[in-house]
This record gives structure tokens, sequence and C-alpha cells, in this order.
């Protein structure tokens, strides 16, 4: 496989990157395309010593062109920003989702129609989850108020993949979809939203575990070596007909089981501290994939446990 990996300097890039240091694939190259391959390769030296990687500048909104000279079988579409500390306004997260999206789908038309393209979505396309369910399975989809602009990230993904199915069936483009949901593993930032990362940077600081709400909120964390695995199966075996795969753990935690799982582990003397603000914002949620349809096709389990994975990246901050 030649992989052209768009978005690669993120934290989707690094997990794979760190994979395949370590695992034996039949990868020949992969291309990291990102706007900030400068720092990426100052603040991630263990990847400059990859012989089969090459990094390029690129950004989705302007033109790929320096791209068309190199030959790719596979491409990976993550070139989105799923964070809030980018400070992107609402239309230009848009913008960057939905034109950007476009823009790799016309590239990808125009110089690469046979390659098979995978394109990195979000979990969060499914919309809020109905209080009679407990994972969301890829035939779901429900509603998320479309009229409200904070909803800007679900229905960007939501469009970037109708795009995705516009472009497969006009165009004959090889292509599948992973619906992403939440990750652990030692490059995660944690100085984002991320629970998990603010736990553990809490944690290593010595500092208390703060929840704003009552942490009943479920969630599934699904360590990064076992995300890159799974795109790797995906990457090598799948036919790439607009399939779709949610990727995550099917393992749930409620938000306050997962702080105390941190402070255990961590083994600080610092305290988990429930506030119970009242804030709509901080309402209950579940955000659990099930996973049956791309373990079952690929013979793939969890390999990685959560406490395995919170352990690793502590010893590695």
């Amino acid at each position: 496989m030649d992989i052209l990996f768009i978005g690669g300097t993120g934290f989707f890039g690094k997990a794979f990157l760190n994979y395949i240091r370590s695992n034996p694939s039949n990868i020949n190259s992969v291309s990291i395309v990102g706007r900030s391959v400068k720092n990426f390769l100052e603040n991630n030296k263990e990847f400059t010593e990859l012989d089969n990687v090459r990094y390029i500048y690129g950004d989705i909104l302007n033109d790929l062109s320096q791209l068309k000279d190199i030959s790719y079988s596979h491409v990976i579409h993550a070139a989105a920003d799923s964070t809030n500390v980018s400070n992107l306004s609402h239309l230009q997260r848009y913008k960057q989702i939905v034109e950007g999206t476009k823009n790799v789908l016309e590239f990808v038309r125009h110089h690469l129609p046979e390659s098979k393209l995978l394109f990195i979505s979000s979990g969060g396309v499914y919309g809020d989850m109905p209080s009679n369910k407990k994972s969301f399975i890829e035939s779901d989809m429900w509603k998320s108020d479309i009229l409200d602009s904070s909803n800007v990230y679900t229905a960007s993904k939501r469009t970037a993949e109708h795009l995705c199915s516009l472009y497969y069936d006009e165009y004959n483009l090889n292509i599948s979809i992973a619906r992403c949901f939440c990750f652990s593993g030692i490059h995660l930032p944690l100085n984002v939203h991320f629970a998990i990362g603010n736990f553990v940077k809490n944690a290593l600081a010595n500092d208390d575990i703060i929840i704003k709400g009552d942490g009943k909120s479920i969630r599934s964390y699904l360590d990064q070596d076992d995300l890159s695995e799974w795109i790797l199966e995906i990457l090598k075996k799948d036919s790439f007909k607009k399939t779709v795969y949610n990727i995550g753990s099917d393992e749930s935690i409620s938000i306050s089981d997962l702080a105390f799982l941190v402070r255990d582990i961590s083994k600080k003397p610092i305290e988990v501290k429930i506030l119970n603000e009242n804030d709509a914002n901080l309402k209950k949620s579940i955000y659990v994939p099930e996973c049956k349809k791309i373990k079952e096709k690929f013979n793939l389990a969890q390999r990685v446990s959560l406490s395995e994975s919170i352990l690793k990246m502590m010893n590695q901050n």
C-alpha cells in the first residue's frame, strides 16, 4: 500500500505512525499531509526516523495539485479539527469540513480515481441518542436541531458524508466511511475538551479531578493502537463500496467512574469532586458505538483495556 494521509499531523496521524513503527505491515510508503508539517516534525522527532514516510505541506481549503505527481493506492481523509482549541467560528468550521472534503474528493476524482478513499467521520453524525437506546449502530440517524449553530460539527460531518456518497454514485470512486467515537492513548492531547485527557492531566499535576455536572454521562474509549489497527484492516480488506463502520469501544463507562478510575490508576492523593451544576449543557448523554459490524467483518477485537491505556498515558507524560 502507498497511503496518502491528508490531515495526518493530528491525533489520528500520530497514532497511525506510532503504530506502524512497531507493527509490521504491507505499507510501502505514507505521505503525511498537513498545514503544520514543520511544527509536527519539531515536536515529534521520533517520526523523522521512519524511512518510508514523507511529509508534505497541504491545506484542503487550497489547491492540492502538489500531490498529483505521486501515485497512491489509498487515501485517508482526516483533515478536520474536532476540538475547540482552534477558535474557528461556526462558519469556518463548516467550510473546513464541507468545502475541504469536496476539495479532497475532487482531487481524488481527477488524479487518483482508482485509489481507495477512507473518510474519517464522527459518531456525532448520529445526533442525540434516544433514552431507550444504549449504543449507536451504523443504520441509526437521529434528530439534531439543524437551526442550532452549535451543532455545526454534526451537520458538517453529515454533509461531508453525503458528498462522499454523491461522488461514489456519480463518479464511481472507491469510498468507505469510518465514524469515529472517543479514544485514549499516548498521543491524545491533554489540553482540549476531552474528559479523559483532562482527568489524566489533573492527576499528573496532583490536582483534584473536577466534574461540573453529575458525572452520569456515558462514554467509551478505544486505545489509539486499536484504532490504528482497525483503520489498517479497513484499508487492506474493505471493498470500498460506500460502506460505513463505527470505530470505538463498546465497553461503556460513566464520566464519574472514569474519573475515579484515573485517580486510582494514578495513585495520587487527589479527590474526585462532582459539582452537580445545573446547566443544560451538562445534561446526561450517551455516546457509545456498537462495533459488531467491523469486529465481525475483519475479525477485530479491543486488545488494549481502558485501564492499560490510561496507565500508558500516565507513563508517557
